[in-house]
């Protein structure tokens, strides 16, 4: 919409093909957490905040509407959201004169009653506490980060080049000193910059940050692209091309290449256990199909825009992508799926589980079946109930109220499973058969397991 407003419908229709199909927005909905979810909330939040109160000068509107959107966005990744709305609402600069709105009644009333809100909701909510926390939130719901700090701070503006990817390449022009004077509306072009700047920076320098959350950004930088991206074309309409024409000469070759992959699966030259050849036989066509699509629209005349070049071949190798990735998936043995068995094996269905962990578990956990209620220590464990299911490491939590014992045996977390080669078996020249993971404890490896907690007699509590 802001896009719209500023250029027209050749902008927005850009500004949201860059944002859906970016490298990182595809695998952060790969992976299928909230944070496209609360990404979409908390961009929303500052565009309506721009749009009603810089735009059309309603600014206890502005903000009222936005903090209600970071508030949804809270109800997921907890107080993370209003200080990923507030760091760069902070650093915005004239004409936006962002002090004075920020001291102004309608923000600080509008501000205490959303915080209210929000403090009642984490009351009410099991295990609301985990909420309040900084980087608790992001550690339940995403992978981990290497913990080396200065290996980080120079590979992260490479990563997020490469996530950024096929549209980085047309972000420059919104960061270039010589573009600014061409801007319709330099307000709206600066305001952009210091949510994208000052969200990386932040994120450049906070170690906790994981790449998936960076999806908050992905909005605000295709809208800049948006506003850039007809005069950008105009000047370097040879260069882009050549660079677009270089990719879709990739993604030809990379399809013929799994078409032949797939056809040699198919006819069993390759065994792929785990993989009928029937369903190889399907992918195969499927991907044939979609490459030849691929072909019949670049030839088209009204298909030869940069944006639609760009949309089309991310989707096309989104869709050719997936159709390699899910069957050797499928083929290797879900483990998270039966480490999530031996946990809930013994938990009766309605009971709650109370997670203290810091694994993230996102699979195992939705596998269980179970209501799982993440806690952050043993007190929030709740006092009165007889008995309590608890979701912990290798050694039981520190509670001397309860007894404690095992009701699951020990759970490895990053335990995985390798496809081997193995040459001229007895049905093919070569087949690819899936190694069983081994389930020694090593170092470094994550461990679960679940405790179930008897609530003793006031006598037998030690004093």
């Amino acid at each position: 919409l802001l896009a719209k407003r500023i250029k027209g419908n050749v902008a927005a229709v850009t500004a949201a093909a860059a944002t859906a199909t970016t490298i990182l927005i595809v695998s952060t909905g790969r992976h299928g957490t909230d944070e496209l979810a609360v990404s979409c909330l908390i961009a929303t939040a500052w565009f309506a905040w721009f749009l009603v109160g810089r735009m059309a000068k309603r600014w206890a509107l502005a903000w009222s509407i936005a903090l209600l959107l970071v508030l949804a966005a809270a109800t997921g990744v907890g107080i993370r959201a209003f200080i990923t709305f507030y760091i760069p609402v902070v650093f915005f600069r004239r004409p936006l004169l962002v002090w004075r709105r920020i001291a102004s009644p309608a923000h600080w009333v509008t501000l205490a009653s959303v915080l209210l809100l929000f403090s009642m909701w984490v009351f009410i909510t099991p295990g609301g506490g985990v909420f309040v926390t900084l980087s608790s939130a992001g550690e339940v719901m995403l992978p981990r980060e290497p913990t080396a700090y200065g290996s980080r701070l120079l590979y992260f503006p490479v990563a997020c080049i490469l996530l950024g990817l096929p549209w980085a390449c047309l972000a420059w022009p919104g960061f270039c000193a010589a573009f600014r004077p061409l801007e319709e509306r330099p307000d709206v072009g600066s305001f952009l910059r210091t949510l994208v700047l000052s969200l990386l920076i932040a994120a450049w320098l906070w170690p906790a940050v994981n790449y998936f959350q960076l999806t908050v950004v992905a909005a605000p930088l295709a809208v800049l692209v948006a506003l850039h991206y007809q005069l950008l074309v105009r000047r370097h309409y040879q260069g882009i091309t050549h660079v677009v024409n270089a990719f879709t000469y990739l993604m030809y070759g990379a399809g013929i290449l799994i078409i032949l992959s797939g056809i040699v699966f198919t006819l069993r030259l390759i065994v792929f256990h785990g993989v009928p050849a029937f369903e190889w036989g399907l992918r195969t066509v499927s991907v044939a199909v979609a490459l030849v699509a691929f072909w019949a629209l670049n030839r088209q005349q009204w298909c030869r825009q940069v944006w639609f070049r760009l949309t089309l071949n991310m989707t096309v190798l989104v869709f050719v992508a997936s159709n390699v990735y899910l069957p050797i998936q499928s083929a290797r043995r879900n483990h998270e799926l039966n480490a999530a068995r031996f946990l809930a094996q013994n938990i009766p269905v309605q009971a709650p589980v109370y997670k203290l962990t810091r694994a993230p578990m996102l699979v195992e956990r939705w596998y269980m079946q179970r209501r799982v209620v993440d806690v952050l220590a043993t007190e929030e464990l709740p006092a009165e109930e007889e008995v309590l299911y608890v979701l912990g490491g290798p050694r039981p939590p520190i509670l001397v109220t309860r007894t404690w014992e095992p009701c699951s045996p020990p759970v490895q977390l990053d335990c995985s499973h390798r496809l081997k080669l193995h040459w001229f078996p007895d049905t093919a020249p070569l087949a690819a058969i899936r190694t069983e993971c081994q389930e020694t404890q090593t170092v470094g490896t994550a461990v679960a397991r679940v405790y179930r907690g008897v609530l003793r007699r006031q006598d037998d509590v030690l004093p």
